[in-house]
C-alpha cells in the first residue's frame, strides 16, 4: 500500500487534469481535496471510536486498508488513456520545454520541488503536532480536517481572481506570518489552536495551487515526471514531520515559517500564464 498508494493518487490527478478543460481544473481540484478532507474527518471520528474498543491493531489495519486495496485493484480497469497524450500534443511543444534537463525547465522543477516540500511538510507538521496545540488530539484532527473542507471550497474564487501563482505566493506568505506569531503563544491554548487553524487555511490554499501549477508549468510529456520528482523530494522532507511532535510547539511553528518562506520565494520564480493560455477565455 505504502509503495503504490501515493503514486497512484498523483497519476490519477494528472490523468484527470488532462482529461477535462482547464476551465474546470480549479473546481475539480476543490472537489478532490474536499473528499480527501472529509475522509480525514471520518478517520478522526473512527479512530476515537476504535480507541474505546478492544480491537487489535491487526484488525484495525484490515479495517483501514481493505477498501484501498479493492480500489487500487479494480479502478485501473475502468480508466482510459489521457486524451491529451492520445492527441499527440507533444509534437507541437518547443524543444526547450520537452525535457527537464534544460533551462528553464530544470529551474522550474527545482522551484516546484521546494514548494511541494514546504507545503507537504507544513501540512503534516501541523497534523502530527496537533496533540501540542490543544488538550484533545481527536478534536484537533477533526478541526483541522473540517477547516480543510471549508477552505478548499472557498478558495476557488480566490485562486481564479489572483491566478494559481499569485494565490500560492500570497497564501505561503500569510502562513509564514501567522506561524511566526503563533510561535509566541502559550502551548495547548485555544489562542495557539486558533492561529494554527488560520495558518492551516493558508497552507490549504497552497496545497491546491501546487497541483494547478504542475499542470500549468509543465507540458504533458514531462508533467508526470515533474510531479513524481517533486513528490519524492516532498516525501523525504515530510518524513521528518513526525519528529516535530516531539519538539516544543514554537519549534514546529518556526520550522513551518522557514519552509513556507522558502516556498514563497520559489513560487516567485515560476512563470505566470495569462488567462488565455490557461484556457479560461
Amino acid at each position: 500500500i505504502g509503495l503504490f498508494l501515493f503514486p497512484t493518487g498523483l497519476t490519477a490527478w494528472v490523468l484527470a487534469a488532462e482529461g477535462v478543460s482547464p476551465k474546470v481544473h480549479n473546481r475539480m481540484l476543490a472537489v478532490w481535496n474536499i473528499c480527501y478532507s472529509l475522509f480525514g474527518v471520518i478517520m478522526a471520528l473512527c479512530s476515537l471510536g476504535i480507541n474505546r474498543t478492544s480491537m487489535s491493531w491487526r484488525m484495525e489495519s484490515v479495517f483501514w486498508y481493505m477498501p484501498i486495496v479493492g480500489s487500487l485493484m479494480l479502478g485501473p480497469l475502468y480508466v482510459s488513456e489521457s486524451p491529451e497524450m492520445m492527441m499527440g500534443k507533444s509534437d507541437r511543444i518547443d524543444r526547450n520545454e520537452s525535457s527537464l534537463r534544460v533551462w528553464p525547465m530544470v529551474g522550474y522543477l527545482a522551484a516546484t520541488a521546494v514548494c511541494w516540500s514546504a507545503v507537504s511538510m507544513s501540512f503534516y507538521a501541523l497534523s502530527y503536532s496537533s496533540s501540542s496545540l490543544s488538550p484533545d488530539i481527536y478534536l484537533n484532527m477533526a478541526l483541522l480536517a473540517g477547516i480543510d473542507c471549508v477552505v478548499y471550497g472557498c478558495a476557488m474564487p480566490f485562486i481564479d481572481w489572483l491566478s494559481p501563482k499569485w494565490a500560492q505566493l500570497t497564501s505561503l506568505s500569510g502562513a509564514a506570518a501567522l506561524m511566526l506569531f503563533c510561535s509566541t503563544l502559550p502551548p495547548k491554548s485555544w489562542a495557539m489552536m486558533s492561529v494554527c487553524l488560520l495558518g492551516r487555511m493558508c497552507v490549504d490554499v497552497a496545497f491546491s495551487t501546487i497541483f494547478l501549477l504542475i499542470v500549468e508549468v509543465f507540458p504533458a510529456p514531462i508533467r508526470a515526471t515533474a510531479l513524481g520528482f517533486s513528490n519524492i523530494v516532498a516525501r523525504v522532507c515530510t518524513a521528518f514531520a513526525p519528529l516535530l511532535a516531539l519538539c516544543p510547539p514554537w519549534v514546529c511553528c518556526l520550522v513551518v515559517v522557514g519552509a513556507t518562506s522558502a516556498a514563497a520565494l520559489a513560487t516567485w520564480t515560476l512563470p505566470q500564464k495569462t488567462r488565455l493560455l490557461r484556457g479560461e477565455i
